[in-house]
């Protein structure tokens, strides 16, 4: 793997891991402050509104192995 396919894959596992554990600024700590986030339910949300969404999920996922 390639050194910033480690790094990407370092930053994807740390938000999980922060989302997972319901730990908001640890999350938000890792995004960049033009962070957008798009799904079917959310079109190009800021970062602040993703980090207000984002805590009640977290129940349901699991650690990632």
């Amino acid at each position: 793997m390639a050194h910033s396919d480690s790094r990407r894959e370092q930053i994807v596992r740390s938000l999980y891991e922060a989302y997972v554990r319901g730990r908001k600024d640890d999350a938000c700590a890792i995004l960049t402050e033009d962070f957008t986030f798009s799904s079917p339910r959310d079109d190009h949300i800021d970062r602040t509104a993703y980090s207000i969404g984002a805590g009640p999920n977290c129940r349901h996922f699991a650690p990632w192995r």
